[in-house]
């Protein structure tokens, strides 16, 4: 599992950016946010998760995923999503995270 702010990590990387001033400015995300991402106080929401994967070329599946495991604070549900996480394909995901959010 990735959390939103090292994917965020991986969008500096890929586009040669030098600090997380420049990765707010590349995303237009104010440094509040990547504050918050940096600490586990936020994560994207659904329009972010789409930006992301497509800068990183990754399904969206696989960021949202990761997400929704950030987001969950309880242990055993992290549990869960992490085992499930290596025994699904991302279609299966997507299916799972459309009727599990339902």
């Amino acid at each position: 599992m990735k959390t939103c702010y090292e994917y965020l990590q991986l969008v500096k990387a890929r586009y040669g950016l030098t600090s997380d001033y420049q990765v707010g400015k590349f995303l237009g995300i104010p440094p509040s946010y990547l504050s918050k991402y940096k600490n586990g106080k936020n994560t994207f929401n659904e329009q972010m998760v789409f930006e992301v994967a497509e800068l990183l070329d990754l399904p969206p599946e696989q960021i949202y995923f990761d997400v929704a495991t950030e987001r969950t604070k309880d242990p055993k549900i992290r549990a869960i999503f992490a085992k499930a996480a290596k025994a699904l394909t991302p279609a299966a995901i997507a299916f799972w995270l459309i009727f599990a959010t339902a």
